[in-house]
């Protein structure tokens, strides 16, 4: 195909499908995209005989391998797409000169920022580039990046989805702090076991919810009214079902918090809701830009106690979520 040919990525990509489909049909366990290819095996020889019959079969159909890149001897601990992929802990992890890479570009941004020169859109998309790529590893990352990326394609106000530079580098900062907390443990075989099951509901009351486990005893069960700030807003009908089903989220989990710290702590915690939109408000991190703010604040609540939340959808007419409807009209 000619250099610069638009459909090239497409037509590469489709034909790798076609490569290593029976290699899948097989058992192989493969990831690639475009021209990066992983396998992985539950025995040292095991994976070097599939590299060594990938190897054979790329250069059998006409494939050209950069011998200087590939990786053919077996190892735990490989580079992939950017990332290092831990087989032994079964992690992702963000290479050090990354982080380092963007730990330096928000200190040159803040020495700027404090000398009196103005944060670029350039420098901005900059950053958020980076921060997005990160996403495989830091599950976080899509949700600092998010506003950044309407405001670049023009879905949303420069003003509103940036602020002014404090604001913009308080989140550059907030996400390296998470980078810091979450980078090597994110897993992709995910532990199944929970710290405990809530579930919750806002009505246009307040919030009300429970651990059907009992874990608190006679405390799990929670009733909670919407503070003056959220009662106005629903009077001005600027505060949605959205984002107070996604409030709630925070809200049950400091209520678990104050009652049990031990409890909301390192760990998964399942979360049951009868709302579509917010469960994947939080699991999409997309939505408006108030029902994003409270995403964020949840998310970053739960990284800051190493917390993995697991949003799962049940129907309104469901014994849980009618209990839980029930407390949220009793505030």
């Amino acid at each position: 195909m000619a250099f610069g040919f638009a459909p090239a990525c497409w037509v590469y990509t489709l034909t790798k499908q076609e490569v290593v489909r029976p290699l899948s049909g097989l058992g192989w366990d493969l990831a690639y995209l475009i021209d990066d290819c992983l396998t992985a095996a539950r025995s040292e020889a095991e994976a070097r005989f599939r590299a060594r019959q990938l190897v054979r079969l790329l250069t059998a159909l006409g494939f050209t391998l950069g011998a200087a890149k590939c990786h053919l001897e077996p190892a735990q601990r490989v580079p992939f797409l950017g990332f290092e992929v831990d087989a032994e802990k079964q992690v992702l992890r963000v290479p050090e000169p990354k982080v380092e890479a963007l730990t330096a570009l928000v200190a040159q941004m803040e020495e700027e920022v404090a000398a009196g020169a103005p944060i670029t859109h350039r420098q901005v998309a900059r950053v958020a580039g980076k921060i997005m790529a990160m996403s495989p590893a830091v599950s976080l990352a899509p949700l600092h990046a998010r506003m950044i990326s309407l405001a670049l394609v023009g879905k949303e106000s420069w003003d509103a989805a940036v602020g002014d530079p404090s604001t913009f580098l308080q989140r550059a900062r907030t996400f390296l702090l998470l980078l810091g907390l979450k980078n090597g443990h994110t897993w992709w075989a995910k532990p199944t076991a929970f710290r405990f099951r809530a579930a919750g509901d806002a009505s246009e009351s307040g919030y009300g919810g429970l651990l059907p486990d009992g874990e608190l005893g006679s405390d799990s069960c929670f009733c909670v009214p919407f503070s003056a700030e959220q009662a106005a807003r629903l009077a001005a009908n600027d505060f949605s079902s959205t984002e107070r089903e996604v409030t709630v989220m925070l809200v049950c989990l400091q209520w678990v918090a104050a009652h049990h710290m031990e409890l909301a702590m390192s760990g998964t915690v399942q979360y049951q809701t009868d709302s579509q939109a917010a469960m994947f408000c939080v699991l999409g991190m997309k939505g408006t830009p108030s029902c994003l703010v409270a995403v964020d604040q949840l998310l970053a609540w739960c990284a800051e106690r190493d917390l993995e939340l697991e949003v799962i959808w049940y129907p309104r007419e469901s014994a849980l979520q009618q209990e839980a409807d029930r407390l949220s009209k009793d505030p």
